[in-house]
């Protein structure tokens, strides 16, 4: 079910050893599954945003592209995402989210983008205080 499934991605960054955690096979089940829920998506995305995990760059690369999902809460959890797995143009994809988001994302976005520290970031993190 997909409650079972969420909580399976959750629990496997539960369990961080000292080594860091490949979330790569969880990853696997959800990504190739193009009907899977919000929910589950979310959940995963929550997991790949925990310090001391890691992930492909296949993997990663999805989680970036679910910062423009639909649904907010993967959005906010993508974000995360990205700020932990730090994808090739993820810096870019947080800015050009920037624009569009709404309220409950900015914290989120902001925490992300500092991920990513360069003059473009700063003055994007700059333009929420102005």
């Amino acid at each position: 079910t997909a409650p079972q499934r969420a909580a399976l991605a959750l629990s496997a960054a539960r369990h961080l050893s000292a080594a860091p955690t490949r979330l790569d096979d969880v990853a696997r089940e959800v990504i190739d599954n193009p009907k899977e829920q919000d929910a589950v998506r979310a959940a995963l995305l929550q997991a790949l945003g925990t310090p001391g995990v890691t992930a492909s760059e296949k993997v990663a690369a999805w989680a970036l592209k679910q910062v423009e999902s639909a649904d907010e809460a993967v959005r906010i959890a993508a974000a995360a995402a990205v700020a932990n797995l730090r994808p090739a143009g993820g810096g870019e994809a947080l800015m050009a989210r920037l624009e569009k988001a709404g309220k409950s994302e900015l914290s989120g976005l902001a925490t992300a983008l500092a991920a990513y520290p360069d003059e473009k970031s700063e003055r994007a993190l700059r333009s929420l205080l102005d």
